[in-house]
């Protein structure tokens, strides 16, 4: 009698379980569908492909300094965020911008957009979105606005060093900003720049 009712509870639980999974699976790859419409699907996607387009050379460093993020699937990112690790991904980032911006900022509402996103738009093209949004301070929206700013010249001109100092700054230019917070600065410059010189090396 305890076996079968053992058996009964391994059933149900079994089917509840992949009923949570599949409604999952269904929010993650349609549920932008219910919380935006057409116009706003077609926005996002357009803001992020119409993104001023970076240097070859600064895409190329910003890779190699955040091998981890450029590396990492949404999905790798949603497990990871699963099991209580909240990990940087650019698909992720750019949602949850959109998503503030348009205050739906609610955790699913971005996993689901990154989901979209993903299907939409490449990693390169969501990086370029950000970092064309990004405020650096001292009236600096955009990482062009910012290179002229900080070093005097266009961001194509940049060395390798300037685009690293800029790439330092991102996400948080308060917090790492050569003429406010110098010391935070100059330890994560240094830590990128390391990343830099391996990732180069291999």
């Amino acid at each position: 009698m305890y076996l079968k009712i053992l058996k009964k509870t391994l059933r149900y639980s079994l089917a509840f379980i992949g009923l949570l999974i599949a409604g999952l699976f269904l929010w993650l790859n349609f549920g932008v569908y219910t919380f935006t419409n057409s116009v706003e699907r077609d926005e996002i996607i357009s803001q992020v492909k119409n993104a001023p387009a970076l240097p070859e050379s600064f895409l190329e460093i910003y890779g190699k300094v955040n091998q981890e993020q450029m590396n990492r699937s949404v999905y790798s990112w949603f497990l990871n965020w699963a099991n209580g690790h909240n990990y940087s991904q650019p698909h992720i980032d750019a949602s949850a911008e959109w998503a503030m911006d348009h205050r739906k900022g609610y955790m699913q509402n971005i996993a689901a957009m990154a989901f979209f996103l993903n299907r939409n738009v490449s990693k390169e093209e969501c990086v370029q979105f950000l970092f064309a949004r990004k405020n650096f301070y001292h009236n600096c929206i955009g990482v062009e606005q910012a290179a002229l700013f900080y070093y005097k010249k266009p961001l194509n001109s940049l060395s390798d060093d300037e685009m690293i100092g800029l790439i330092a700054m991102y996400p948080y230019p308060s917090l790492y900003n050569p003429l406010g917070s110098n010391r935070r600065f100059h330890d994560r410059f240094e830590s990128l720049n390391k990343k830099y010189i391996q990732a180069t090396k291999h």
